[in-house]
């Protein structure tokens, strides 16, 4: 009877310590999840928000008035994210290459089956790009520069193949 309920007490706290690993993870009170001191992501929409400083970023998540943040620029990239599938090979004749695992990168997750072309005699791998719109503002409080921040709004993902013939 007594190592029940010390394994219960164990369950117990390793149940607190697991759910306040989690809460570190996100900014209290706020959809934020923290993925290094100067980055932020929404979790709902997986905007990413990059911080020249952590006054910007205290902030930004403080509640920001718009007459406060003006826009320097726009502008768009591309990231090549993660090995989709590594290691395919087209054969002599080249094959149809289909995959069916579920893979996440960003803000989006590939849970159905993606058939590729692999053409004869040729390797390599596939990768996820995606496409960003970003818009730099300049943020200013009572007429002070605090430092700018860059919100990264992800708009397409692509397959990309990688070949390399043999």
């Amino acid at each position: 009877m007594r190592w029940k309920s010390w394994y219960l007490n164990l369950l117990l706290v390793a149940g607190l310590a697991f759910l306040l690993w989690r809460q570190a993870e996100v900014i209290p009170g706020t959809n934020y999840k923290i993925l290094s001191d100067l980055v932020l992501q929404d979790r709902e929409t997986g905007v990413i928000y990059t911080f020249e400083n952590l006054e910007v970023r205290t902030a930004f998540v403080s509640g920001i008035e718009e007459d406060q943040a003006v826009l320097e620029k726009n502008f768009e990239t591309r990231e090549m994210g993660e090995d989709l599938v590594d290691k395919v090979y087209g054969g002599e004749e080249g094959q149809m290459m289909e995959w069916t695992e579920s893979k996440g990168f960003g803000w989006n997750w590939f849970s159905s089956t993606i058939s590729y072309p692999v053409p004869a005699g040729e390797y390599g791998i596939i990768r996820l790009e995606t496409r960003y719109k970003n818009e730099t503002y300049r943020l200013e409080q009572e007429g002070k520069l605090l430092g700018t921040y860059t919100v990264k709004t992800p708009q397409e993902e692509y397959l990309v193949p990688i070949y390399t013939t043999s």
